[in-house]
């Protein structure tokens, strides 16, 4: 073996000797390589607000496995045509909302998979979801229903809708949607923090009108593919600047203004009971607005904007309002958006 220097002179120091050791090598484990998360309605009893509950973050040792226990939306009869979705989520980095990050997968719990014999799963009934994740980032999970006395392990991630999208047929359809999310998105940011992030915004708004122009021009199922991602991390860096305390407290100023503007509209037509009720919101989102408790004064004014309960059908996403949620966390029922997959597991 010859050694030589940076300039190829013979190294005269070094030895001619490789020497190979060979030791025992131990592995902890691989570390996750995402932030999974599952889509809940968060609430503190009357106020809710849509959101991501952790299961695992990024880094977590591999193999890991837990259970987390939520609470039932909606009535589940055995044998009806109504369903519950628990949707899986790879959240990014300070970025709540749910429909800015990438739904991974969807556990359907089905009212015809109840056996007959059992008692429906009434709102407010726990709803237990074991999920497990190996070192291959191969994720299982499966619901407990205890007040069933059910344990269903043979269910499968799944989609349906996203199983069917055809990125070479209707991917620019589906590219332009992801842009104009994005671009409302944007407009949205605009109107709250007015001047403020102008740079920022001048850069987002740059980088969607290329993606834009380029959508126009583009042909390839892949590259529309790659549009939709592309939108999806700018609604995140969207979500990221609304999130600033600066821009939050603009925000939630706004939406406590619109609430009572939308109060006075309304007040010939609510009882003292109700008025009573909007203006114990209003109150508190002031308040916690003014320490800054962002999250509390979101649940406190979502109540407050005297919009009526819509029931939706079923499958159909279904936001309880007006002070009817009772639970800390519940699953939201929706339509899942995701490929298939099988015996129950997705890969991350």
């Amino acid at each position: 073996m010859r050694v030589t220097d940076e300039a190829g002179a013979p190294v005269e120091a070094a030895s001619e000797t490789l020497t190979l050791t060979r030791i025992m090598a131990t592995a902890t484990g691989a570390p996750c390589t995402a932030t999974i998360a599952v889509k809940v309605e968060d609430t503190d009893g009357t106020r809710s607000i849509n959101g991501l509950e952790l299961l695992l973050e990024q880094g977590d040792t591999l193999p890991k496995s837990g259970k987390r226990t939520f609470r039932a939306v909606r009535k589940l009869e055995p044998g009806a045509a109504d369903w519950i979705d628990v949707e899986l989520y790879e959240r990014a980095e300070d970025v709540p909302e749910p429909e800015a990050n990438l739904l991974i997968g969807s556990f359907r719990l089905a009212a015809r998979d109840l056996p007959p014999h059992v008692v429906p799963l009434m709102p407010d009934d726990e709803m237990i979801l074991h999920w497990s994740v190996d070192d291959s980032q191969l994720l299982k999970a499966s619901v407990e229903l205890p007040a069933c006395g059910l344990h269903l392990k043979d269910h499968s991630f799944y989609v349906d809708d996203l199983a069917r999208i055809d990125f070479g047929a209707d991917g620019d359809r589906f590219a332009r949607e992801a842009l104009l999310a994005a671009e409302y998105d944007l407009d949205h940011l605009r109107q709250i923090v007015g001047t403020d992030f102008a740079r920022e915004i001048t850069d987002i708004r740059r980088r969607l009108d290329e993606q834009s122009r380029r959508v126009a021009t583009s042909y390839e199922a892949d590259v529309f593919r790659s549009f939709t991602g592309k939108a999806r991390m700018i609604r995140q860096e969207i979500s990221r600047l609304r999130h600033k305390p600066r821009a939050r407290s603009k925000e939630l100023e706004a939406r406590i203004y619109e609430a009572e503007q939308r109060g006075r509209e309304l007040s010939g037509t609510l009882d003292k009971s109700g008025q009573g009720m909007a203006n114990a919101h209003l109150e508190t989102a002031r308040r916690a607005l003014d320490e800054e408790q962002f999250q509390v004064c979101a649940r406190a004014v979502q109540p407050a904007q005297f919009s009526p309960c819509s029931s939706g059908r079923a499958g159909s996403v279904c936001p309880v309002r007006g002070g009817s949620a009772r639970l800390h966390y519940r699953l939201l029922c929706a339509i899942a958006r995701q490929p298939p997959c099988r015996d129950g597991q997705i890969t991350l």
